[in-house]
């Protein structure tokens, strides 16, 4: 957060959530429930002493369950970028909920970054879909600063055309017009996914490596991940 809120009319807001114990849910869900203690104006404090942070730096403690509250207040203060921290956890109140990270990353309205380590990554797995969110990863990567020594590795994932043998009879005659179709979009996902390499690279991220597969995204995005990391 520190490299990347580094200008001086930056803004860090620390959000913290008051949850009640599983056993009060119900009662959450019909209440309002009580005030609650004001963590994040501690953290606050602690994150702007021990990151030497040139911006504000404010805390908001708020009562309810973690997931819809963050994303609450992300509608309502409008930020550029949402940090969350991620566990592996498998108490009772992650399994009744499910996980916190998981529903802020789908329901935020802005960009979210999940952080399981504390270390500046060194090995990078952008799943790229050729969207213009997709190719805004690389402004992110640059606010980190120089990043030398990170490998990074671009994936996309185009459908494959279906095996002939589960094609019904009479459409078994359009398998190879299926087949070179899919070959096409192989090809031009393999040049736009080259160019979007370049601009990686001519931005310092020299180990910049691409990958373009055919099948469910995924399955394929699950075993590139298992493979990379």
């Amino acid at each position: 957060i520190a490299r990347l809120c580094h200008r001086p009319g930056d803004l860090l807001t620390v959000v913290t959530v008051d949850e009640p114990p599983t056993l009060d849910i119900a009662r959450l869900l019909l209440t309002r429930g009580t005030a609650p203690r004001d963590g994040a104006g501690v953290l606050a404090k602690q994150i702007a002493l021990a990151s030497g942070l040139p911006g504000r730096v404010e805390g908001i403690t708020v009562p309810g369950l973690a997931g819809p509250e963050v994303v609450s207040v992300a509608r309502t203060i409008h930020p550029d970028l949402l940090v969350i921290g991620s566990h592996a956890g498998r108490s009772v109140h992650r399994m009744a909920l499910g996980s916190t990270s998981a529903y802020v990353a789908r329901l935020a309205p802005c960009p979210v970054l999940v952080v399981r380590r504390q270390a500046l990554p060194r090995r990078i797995l952008v799943a790229h879909d050729g969207s213009p969110d997709a190719r805004a990863v690389l402004h992110t990567l640059r606010a980190l600063g120089p990043l030398p020594d990170t490998e990074v590795h671009l994936v996309r994932v185009v459908p494959e055309g279906p095996p002939t043998e589960t094609l019904p009879r009479h459409a078994r005659r359009l398998a190879p017009g299926i087949g070179r179709v899919a070959r096409n979009l192989l090809r031009e996902a393999e040049a736009t996914l080259e160019a979007d390499a370049r601009a990686y690279r001519q931005a310092g991220l020299v180990e910049t490596r691409i990958a373009v597969l055919a099948g469910d995204p995924w399955r394929r995005l699950r075993g590139e991940v298992r493979r990379f990391r």
